[in-house]
């Protein structure tokens, strides 16, 4: 593995700050904080590529190796 691509679309309202206390960050955050634990605890997750998914439940972006 030479390169790890990661690509979020924040397109969708779990990325919009409708109510003043979620703004985009805390959503992308969010996803990346889970995905360092998949990583770093579960041998058998590391397969790639993985969807990322936002806290609706919708598929939001990928990770993929090279």
């Amino acid at each position: 593995m030479e390169k790890i691509t990661i690509t979020i679309k924040t397109g969708n309202d779990a990325f919009t700050d409708t109510n003043g206390d979620h703004a985009p960050g805390f959503e992308i955050a969010r996803i990346l904080r889970g995905l360092a634990y998949v990583l770093s605890t579960n041998p058998a997750e590391r397969d790639y590529p993985k969807s990322l998914v936002d806290y609706n439940g919708n598929r939001v972006g990928v990770i993929v190796t090279e």
